[in-house]
Order: C-alpha cells, then structure tokens, then sequence
C-alpha cells in the first residue's frame, strides 16, 4: 500500500469509532490460525493497512473467540440464503469492516455495507466496490439508506451483527417497524448480547476502557414478535454451545443459567411476514 494512502487512513482513524475495530480484528486473528473457524484475508489485509495498536486486545481471547464462533454462525445464515436466492440482495446494517462479502460471494448476489460516513470513507480506500458490491455512507437510523438498496426480485437477507447494543429500544423498535415495511417477506438475523452485559460495558474485556455503553437486548426474543405483528422468530443459536474444544473450562459450565445471562451471546434469525 503507497504511503499517500497509508496517511489518509492514518488521518480517518482519528475519527472512526475502535468498537469497530474489535471484530477486524478477531477476525484476522481468527483467519491465522491453523484451525480457524472460516479464512477472511481481507480481514489480515485491512489490519495490516491500519495504524492502530492492536495489541491493547491481545488479552481478549473470549472476545475473539465470541466472535469468531457468531462469524461462523452468520456466514451459516447467508450461505443457506444464496442458496434459496442465489440472485437475492443482503443488506448489512453497520458494517464497520466486515469482508463478509468477499469470502461468500456468489457471483450474482447484490450486497450492500452501510455504516456511518467516516467509517464507509475508510472502507472504501481499504475494500473496492464494484456493480454488485455497494458502500452506503449513512447512519442505519437516517432512513434514506433504504431508497438506495439496489432490490432484487427476491426478499432481501437483512444483517445486523455487532450493531444493535450501542441503541436503545425505541431506537430499534422504530428501526424494526421501518425494516417491516420497506422489505416484506425480508430475512434478518440480528446479534443479541446477554443479559448480563447491558449496562455493563465498562467490565467488558475488550473495550471497558473506551466510551461506549451497552444499552439493549432482550431476555425473551418472542417480545419483538409483541413490537409487530410481521415480525417472526425463526431460530436462535447461543455461541456457548459451539466450539467446546475452544473455550476450555468455561465448556463445562456452559449450560448453567448464570454463565448464559453474563456470557450467552445470541443469533436469532427472524422472518418478516
């Protein structure tokens, strides 16, 4: 990478939020490993082209493993929608850095990244577009996104991962209402954090120090189907019940209520009606 670029990234990143930076970087830490769970190289180039120090997450290793095993589940999730739509359309609602695009691409599917404007201009000089992958520099929250989804004839696969937490549920909750209508018969799986972790951000291993709040999940996900009646639960995946090999000691306690409220990370995929 020439160092005219490496300089603009260098200037961007005083504005990009780090919690962005978290999943790049498990992700690439994931991709080294000889028994990685999924290869994402654009995930180790991208951290190679940014100048941040990302040795303050080194200790995180329930984190990167976290996301690792929600990645997998996610990428599950759009493999089985290619294959029922191979001509479909996924929208990826606060993308940050994820590469998803490149390591599942089909060779026809339309995909769209949204994120906030600072982190779509960073992306840009990192990843390249082209006439079926698109960048949209806007917050998920300024519903002029929608009016540039290029839509396919085939009800869209709706992403929101490592997203949803930093709203509230009125912010959501009118976030979910809009989705309903703009693309019936949608798909959208969506990341839940446990219980146990709203409100509490400042004991998160990974980034307690930086300023960031956790402010929403849900104990019960039957309650959005309460929001709208569009809204349907499909399924729901808990990442403590993948990878046993992986966690250690923490695989022998995993079942108990107390280690799912405080550490029971949730996929939940949900159909609009």
């Amino acid at each position: 990478m020439d160092r005219i670029l490496k300089t603009q990234i260098a200037q961007l990143m005083e504005s990009v939020s780090e919690t962005s930076l978290l999943p790049l970087w498990a992700r690439a830490m994931e991709s080294a490993r000889k028994d990685a769970l999924f290869r994402d190289e654009k995930a180790i180039e991208m951290l190679g082209a940014i100048d941040y120090d990302f040795s303050r997450f080194k200790k995180a290793w329930m984190s990167q493993l976290g996301i690792a095993v929600r990645t997998e589940l996610f990428d599950k999730i759009v493999k089985d929608y290619l294959r029922q739509h191979p001509n479909g359309c996924v929208i990826n609602l606060g993308a940050g850095f994820d590469s998803r695009f490149y390591r599942l691409d089909n060779d026809s599917v339309q995909w769209h990244d949204i994120d906030l404007p600072d982190v779509i201009k960073l992306k840009r000089m990192l990843l390249k577009s082209n006439d079926r992958y698109h960048t949209i520099a806007r917050s998920i929250l300024d519903y002029r996104w929608i009016d540039e989804i290029n839509k396919s004839e085939d009800p869209p696969l709706i992403i929101a991962e490592g997203l949803l937490m930093y709203f509230s549920e009125e912010q959501i909750k009118a976030l979910m209402n809009k989705l309903v209508v703009a693309f019936p018969k949608a798909t959208m799986a969506i990341e839940l954090l446990p219980m146990g972790a709203v409100g509490n951000s400042k004991w998160h291993e990974a980034i307690g120090w930086m300023n960031t709040t956790f402010k929403w999940s849900v104990d019960n996900i039957k309650q959005l189907e309460r929001w709208n009646p569009a809204i349907r639960v499909n399924n729901e995946w808990c990442i403590l019940d993948y990878h046993w090999e992986r966690w250690g000691a923490f695989s022998w306690f995993s079942w108990m209520p107390i280690y799912r409220f405080f550490l029971g990370e949730r996929v939940v995929l949900l159909q609009f009606q």
